[in-house]
């Protein structure tokens, strides 16, 4: 009985094994080989080798991987098979996933995308992957910091990109509280990434509110697909004129194990590097009364140094004669601590996942269940509206996911938690007022100056004498002993700097709390094996953020109503092919609704035709809008910056947030505290450049009340026409042209406040109490454009293939129009963009015997930069990066030699930030 059991366990299940190998006989580990109709089917391993129980003969199998073209053959019954693969154009045959949230050829995606493959990945100039992202067309990658670099596609860019949706196998990467991705400092390891795709322009009629100019998809590699261990180091050194040269090391692993059912895999990797020093001293005061006096401390008394900070706090002095009388008013800052004197620029950044996988059937495309956890921490410097030091962040990642080859519903949560960040601003304040008060201070200088002059001191002579007083003298005005200032490096400067980063009262500290998080759920189905006249998608998600900063960033102090915001969202879409396959129509439709905000509908609609013999020749149209949310910033900060104040645009929030200004009555000489609210801001107040205006010409006709409307989603409508082809052999060509329009454009507007306490806008005498006795605060506000705003712009690329050499030319155009309306003067659309860049690379990854490498070239124009931290010009730059590789196949082992910025030319990603130097590195990395 046992004999003729086994007989029939070899009659109908039998071993099919082989190799699959690329042209010049390497291996291909990870390449799918599947029997057709069956979906039984297995990957080939490190080797190449692959071995597949077949139930009966005979069977059709495809064979299949990324930048190949794929085979299927019949096989009459069990033998051993070496299937070769040819690399088939990946500029036209690859496969994408993102622009329809099913496969298809990159030729046919209805919209522009640009595909990083695993070939890409591996030979990238750059230090890591992500910074390699900067070479793909359309796409500007602002550097932040050395382990944080923002993805911007097609303007509006910043550092803070909530226009923009990152996302890692489905998981948005945004952090919850700041609302947007944090570059790659807690994303993926690059050993574990299978592909990036990243769809430039509005994709929110799949993706929602986030995808507004662009989605960011990082795919992991699954680990029944490839197994084993790998493994990478790095080292070389970063150079820059103010920081010097400093040691750069980054290190990683992965290793995925499994059989038919379950598998698992684990990453880690950690950097460490030294950040760029900012030392950008260039005077950014904007106070009118010292305006011919900007420059340097010694000839503008307030002074405001673009990386100095606590010289934001200034006041202006009333000087009065020995009768009382008015003679004059002085602007003044207090003595502020440079940047490099608040942080050690050390640069950090800790990846670490987990992931386990189960298929019940044993087959891939049938039920699979997901579990992946990841771990993100680090430390960097994020600039936004202050400069800030996020030291020991911590976000995690947690996923269940349920899927088969035509549906998937997935469950994630994201927490975080900002470790011992601290705000560098507040930091600076608070160590002053921790050897003196400002108003103590003040009441110094103005003492020491005023009898300076009366002892016939010139005004230069007698601010220089007030700023070392006050700074530096033992006893005060009055006689009475006193603490001088804290140098840095001193035990009284670290002990107070110890305690202000430790403590999360604004008032007195600099560290903000932040433990966000955000809920998430969502689901697609693919009625394809149901519906056969075309392709339906349908989809939802359901989406939570619960805001948690103890008051130092948002408006949630402690003992105030929580803040949730709630967010829903629906989606179908239909693609049909015609015309023999050549012409591709698909279109889809999005409604989503926030708390705080009536529904929106997101349509697109798109052809693609593909003409040629071998439809080699394919032209895309896509009509789409899309829409974005304002971010939870936009809806409930409440943030005073000193010299300005940020508050969110969310009805409830106006009445949470209210601050404190210290106030003269000139008519009674005495000093009183006026409250301005959010509400003030919002509906008392006057836009701040006919408030400046009417503080040099003290003309009351010049100035204008904001009207600062309530906020609303942002909307865009895009037009886009595309080709994607192959020329003549083995030249190919992508083009693109676009049109934005966007209505009610998001941005912020900066008013000037009065208390309502004191006096309102309703008319100028009114308000003249409030202008009289300072009872008046800059605010930045977040509304909507009245006027339209345009932008448009073309994204041209060439590829071309002569022997083993791989030649790439890229040309983008980007331009913005908006012409303010009436009172819209002091709106900042921020576009952040250069109108021209080109790019450019040279590759062979087959030189000689083994030796291969890769030359990247970039350069943009300069152009305007907008921010809440600091506008300014942005210059020209051009960039060379270069690696040398040598691939070792018996050890499984390649080696890279690179650099970034081989020219040496520093350049200035956004005013504030360090400049970016060069950086050379070794690397080595083990494995698939």
């Amino acid at each position: 009985m046992m004999l003729f059991l086994g007989v029939m366990l070899s009659t109908y299940a039998q071993k099919l094994t082989g190799i699959v190998i690329d042209a010049n006989n390497d291996p291909i580990p990870g390449a799918n080989v599947i029997v057709k109709e069956t979906q039984s089917g297995t990957t080939t391993d490190f080797e190449g080798n692959f071995t597949i129980t077949i139930k009966e003969f005979p069977v059709t199998l495809q064979v299949s991987f990324i930048g190949y073209q794929p085979v299927e053959m019949k096989i009459n019954g069990p033998q051993t098979l070496k299937i070769i693969l040819k690399e088939n154009n990946e500029f036209l045959e690859d496969v994408v996933v993102t622009a329809s949230r099913s496969k298809e050829k990159i030729k046919e995606s209805p919209v522009s995308i640009e595909l990083m493959s695993l070939k890409e990945i591996k030979r990238t100039t750059a230090p890591s992957f992500y910074d390699g992202l900067s070479n793909l067309k359309g796409v500007d990658l602002n550097t932040n910091s050395l382990t944080f670099q923002s993805v911007n596609t097609r303007g509006f860019a910043t550092f803070a990109n909530n226009r923009f949706l990152q996302l890692i196998d489905g998981m948005d990467n945004t952090s919850p509280a700041l609302n947007f991705p944090l570059g790659n400092l807690i994303g993926i390891n690059e050993l574990d990434v299978q592909s990036v795709e990243i769809l430039p322009g509005a994709a929110s009629a799949l993706y929602g509110a986030n995808a507004f100019n662009g989605v960011l998809n990082m795919r992991s590699k699954n680990p029944f697909n490839s197994l084993g261990l790998s493994a990478y180091v790095k080292y070389g050194v970063t150079k820059q004129e103010a920081a010097g040269t400093n040691p750069y090391s980054d290190v990683g692993v992965r290793y995925a194990w499994g059989g038919n059912y379950a598998a698992a895999k684990v990453n880690f990797s950690f950097l460490k590097g030294t950040d760029w020093y900012a030392v950008d001293y260039t005077d950014i005061d904007t106070n009118p009364l010292n305006a011919g006096l900007r420059g340097n401390r010694q000839s503008n008394p307030s002074y405001d140094g673009m990386n100095i900070y606590g010289d934001e706090i200034a006041y202006t002095i009333p000087i009065h004669d020995a009768t009382g009388g008015l003679l004059d008013d002085i602007r003044v800052s207090r003595t502020g601590y440079k940047e490099v004197n608040l942080t050690d620029y050390e640069a950090k950044s800790l990846k670490a996942d987990v992931g386990f996988h189960y298929r019940p059937s044993g087959q891939p495309g049938k039920l699979e269940f997901i579990w992946n956890s990841r771990f993100g921490s680090g430390k960097t410097i994020y600039q936004g509206a202050n400069r800030y030091v996020l030291d020991g962040i911590l976000i995690h990642q947690h996923k269940l996911e349920v899927k088969n080859k035509n549906w998937f519903v997935r469950a994630y949560y994201t927490g975080e938690d900002a470790g011992n960040s601290y705000d560098t601003k507040f930091t600076a304040w608070n160590i002053n007022r921790k050897w003196r008060s400002d108003r103590a201070w003040f009441t110094d200088y103005g003492r020491v100056y005023v009898n300076a002059r009366l002892n016939g001191a010139d005004e230069a002579t007698a601010h220089q004498m007030a700023r070392d007083f006050a700074d530096n003298s033992p006893v005060d005005s009055f006689g009475q002993p006193k603490t001088p200032r804290f140098e840095p490096g001193t035990p009284e400067y670290e002990q107070a700097f110890a305690e202000v980063t430790s403590d999360p009262n604004f008032k007195t500290g600099g560290k903000f709390i932040d433990k966000t998080n955000l809920k998430h759920i969502e689901g697609n189905y693919n009625f394809r094996d149901l519906i056969k006249f075309a392709e339906i998608q349908i989809g939802g998600s359901l989406r939570r953020y619960s805001l948690h900063s103890d008051g130092t960033i948002f408006t949630d102090y402690p003992g105030s109503t929580p803040i949730n915001i709630d967010e829903a969202g629906a989606y179908i879409q239909l693609s049909k092919k015609l015309m023999d396959d050549r012409l591709k129509l698909a279109t889809s439709l999005r409604y989503d609704q926030q708390k705080n905000f009536d529904g929106n509908f997101s349509p697109r609609f798109s052809a693609v035709y593909s003409a040629g013999e071998n439809k080699e020749h394919n032209f895309r149209l896509s009509l789409q809008t899309g829409f974005r949310n304002p971010s939870t910033q936009d809806l409930y900060i409440g943030l005073d910056l000193g010299p300005i104040t940020l508050v969110g645009a969310a009805p409830d929030n106006r009445d949470r947030y209210e601050e404190v200004v210290p106030a003269h009555d000139p008519v009674n000489n005495v000093d009183f505290p006026a409250t301005i609210t959010g509400r003030d801001a919002y509906t008392n107040a006057y836009t701040l450049s006919s408030f400046l205006k009417f503080a040099q010409t003290q003309n009351p006709a010049d100035l204008v009340v904001a009207q600062t409307e309530t906020i609303k989603p942002e909307q865009v409508s895009t037009i886009e026409f595309g080709y994607r082809g192959e020329i003549i052999k083995n030249l190919s060509l992508d083009f693109a042209a676009y049109y934005n329009q966007y209505n009610d454009f998001g941005a912020s507007t900066r008013v000037m406040a009065l208390s309502s306490q004191v006096g309102t806008v309703d008319n100028f005498n009114s308000a003249l109490p409030a202008i009289g006795s300072h009872a008046f605060k800059p605010f930045q506000l977040y509304t909507n454009a009245k006027s339209t705003v345009i932008s448009y712009g073309a994204d041209f690329g060439i590829n071309y293939k002569a022997g083993d050499y791989m030649i790439g030319l890229i040309y983008d155009y980007a331009k913005f129009d908006f012409t303010p309306a009436e009172g819209e003067e002091d709106f900042r659309p921020g576009f952040n963009t250069p109108e021209h860049r080109i790019k450019a690379s040279l590759a062979n990854d087959k030189l000689y015997k083994g030796f291969g490498f890769k030359i990247d070239y970039k350069y943009q124009t300069e152009f305007m930069w907008q921010s809440s931290f600091a506008d300014g010009m942005v210059p020209a730059r051009s960039i060379l990066d270069a690696q040398v590789s040598y691939n070792i196949k018996k050890y499984k082992t390649k080696i890279k030699i690179g650099g970034s910025n081989l020219l040496g030319d520093e350049y200035l990603p956004a005013p504030g930030t360090g400049k970016v130097g060069s950086m050379f590195y070794f690397g080595l990395t083990y494995g698939n």
